[in-house]
């Protein structure tokens, strides 16, 4: 049974994505799916460089974020009762590439940080050798994990190509540090013992009445790469 609109608490006072830059139009109005209604998007030829109205009608406010168009969703939509969050302490200088994105059918937020608490399902589901959540903190805007385990990269992939070419990789020290800001947005930095340092954006949006869309935006900070990865990284296709 679909539920009233408006009645799911992670879809009210909090900033979400509306789609990355690279896929709004160049010019004219499109209608974009928003929470369990609709915004309509125009290019502007000033700062900010888009115009964002809630079911075509009220402006919202608009703030461009790691290569996403996000607005503030809340009793006014023209004054954020909290500032775009900030997600990492530090930048490593390089443009955040965003995946996805991913549907999530019959799901909201809780569902995603009660399985990101779940040690055992690290070892069972994604065949971590070890896992361990070593802190945890939370307030009314913040819901942060650091956890630490050591991996065999790919051992859970779709792939089975991908699967056995893992074997030959050593297993790596792993350490994640994750924090939810508020039902839109969530920041991972990752750094291994194979010097793999990365930084995470979670971009949700929950969509209709029972689903919820991820775009994830990686950055990797390629001076804390061996040499040989690095190479990998910027092998011509």
């Amino acid at each position: 049974m679909a539920m009233e609109k408006y009645l799911r608490p992670q879809k009210h006072r909090s900033w979400f994505n509306v789609a990355p830059l690279n896929q709004l139009p160049s010019s004219g109005v499109e209608r974009l799916d928003f929470l369990d209604s609709f915004v309509t998007v125009e290019k502007r030829v000033c700062d900010p460089q888009y115009t964002v109205r809630y079911e075509g009608v009220e402006s919202m406010l608009v703030t461009e974020q790691f290569g996403f168009l996000c607005v503030w969703f809340g009793e006014n939509l023209q004054q954020a009762e909290w500032p775009f969050p900030t997600l990492f302490d530090e930048s490593f200088g390089k443009d955040f590439v965003i995946v996805g994105p991913r549907i999530f059918e019959s799901t909201n937020l809780l569902d995603l940080i009660e399985n990101n608490g779940d040690q055992l399902h690290f070892k069972t589901v994604h065949d971590w050798l070890e896992s361990r959540i070593w802190d945890h903190h939370y307030d009314e805007k913040v819901f942060r994990l650091r956890m630490s385990g050591k991996v065999r990269y790919g051992r859970s992939a779709d792939s089975e190509l991908k699967r056995k070419l893992t074997q030959l990789l050593p297993p790596s020290e792993y350490a994640q540090d994750l924090a939810f800001h508020g039902p839109g947005f969530g920041a991972g930095q990752i750094e291994t013992s194979t010097g793999v340092r990365a930084q995470l954006v979670l971009a949700f949006l929950p969509v209709g009445d029972h689903d919820l869309r991820l775009h994830v935006a990686v950055s990797v900070d390629e001076r804390s790469l061996p040499n040989w990865m690095y190479q990998i990284f910027h092998r011509t296709p």
